[in-house]
């Protein structure tokens, strides 16, 4: 006989017999082999006495053995199933080749439903008696192995779950995990959509900066500019763990670690870009050198990167024809190039409101004759090939 037909035979000696009973309670072992006391003369106890017997019984059968620990199906509630500590559970996974691996058998007698037949042995015992017949024709082996412990389908109570069933997705998630998911989410939304606002109301208050000055309000408003990006990015870094975690924690670190190396260069250049603009914006000694470390890596982003010996005259030129400014786009450019030469080698201490709305001009001119690809806007050149 085939090892499987060996450990089929031990299986339904408890299950199919109808000698045994389970009972949580039993009395002590009234001779020297408690195993032998409970196989032949008590026949009644919990899960791990009808664990460890079978395991027993069919190692000396030769047939490797061992006793898993876990819980059984519960009890349907509603749309779900309750498990508690109630339901903990013993059984026997028999080894069965490489083939098939380790193969569940679970020898406990349970009732009310709590007890679940495997396919390959509802197959095997279908049509034989209560006894096995050891002089039968072998039975053939199961079609599947399952590895871990019984769990039932809704539809199929007495069917073990596949690994797929047994995954966890968000409709199934704990509630929390579901609500903190969502909150994440909407906060990562906000911030994304405020920080979109933020930057065109800042970008309008430079164009305006030399009809009007910029009350505290305005300043703030700017202040805050600078770090929402970093904020939506963290948010929806957060939201991507989350939800990978849902599945399995590696997964989560995945999701993170790919979604933080391929946004880095992005959120770095946008931080810095806010950064710089708010200084150019609130702090006018700082002005002119934000502004020409900005334009730089305008010109970086567009694969146009400028030489430390250019002078500020020759590379406004180069950038004038290389990107093909409009009449108002190089207007906006003398302007800029005219006060960063008097605020590095003149007198003057800093520079006025039309630099800044100079500025502002420019970049929306470069913006509007050399837009950025999809992929340098992804990847700047002024972050990765820095």
């Amino acid at each position: 006989y085939r090892p499987f037909d060996k450990a089929k035979a031990i299986w339904s000696y408890f299950i199919e017999s109808g000698e045994f009973t389970y009972d949580v309670q039993t009395d002590d072992a009234t001779g020297s082999d408690a195993l032998t006391h409970f196989l032949l003369v008590g026949k009644r106890g919990f899960c791990a006495q009808f664990a460890s017997a079978m395991a027993v019984m069919v190692r000396s059968e030769g047939i490797p053995a061992r006793v898993a620990v876990g819980f059984t199906p519960g009890t349907k509630q509603g749309s779900y199933r309750s498990i508690t500590t109630r339901d903990a559970h013993a059984w026997v996974e028999v080894y069965l080749g490489k083939e098939f691996g380790w193969v569940v058998f679970d020898p406990t007698p349970l009732a009310g439903g709590r007890g679940i037949t495997p396919e390959y042995l509802q197959q095997q015992t279908s049509s034989s008696s209560s006894n096995v017949d050891p002089t039968t024709e072998p039975s053939p082996e199961p079609s599947a192995a399952p590895t871990s412990a019984p769990l039932p389908e809704d539809e199929q109570p007495d069917q073990p779950d596949t690994v797929q069933d047994q995954q966890v997705g968000l409709a199934t998630a704990p509630g929390w995990a579901r609500w903190s998911t969502v909150v994440v989410v909407l906060l990562a939304a906000a911030a994304t959509g405020l920080g979109v606002m933020v930057a065109r109301r800042t970008s309008q208050l430079r164009k305006e900066i030399t009809r009007r000055e910029l009350d505290e309000a305005d300043q703030r408003l700017s202040a805050v500019g600078r770090w929402l990006p970093l904020a939506a990015a963290g948010g929806w870094l957060v939201s991507l763990g989350l939800l990978g975690w849902i599945v399995s924690w590696w997964l989560a670190l995945l999701l993170m670690l790919v979604a933080g190396v391929a946004s880095a260069p992005l959120v770095w250049r946008t931080v810095s870009r806010n950064r710089r603009l708010h200084e150019l914006t609130v702090n006018r000694a700082q002005a002119p050198h934000a502004a020409w470390r900005e334009l730089l890596d305008e010109c970086a982003d567009r694969g146009y990167p400028v030489g430390r010996a250019e002078t500020v005259r020759e590379t406004a030129r180069k950038l004038a024809d290389r990107f093909n400014l409009d009449t108002e786009g190089r207007a906006h450019l003398r302007v800029v190039v005219s006060t960063l030469e008097r605020s590095w080698y003149g007198p003057q201490p800093e520079v006025d409101a039309e630099f800044v709305a100079a500025f502002e001009g420019l970049r929306e001119a470069i913006h509007r004759n050399a837009p950025l690809a999809l992929k340098d806007r992804i990847m700047p050149g002024s972050v990765v090939k820095r």
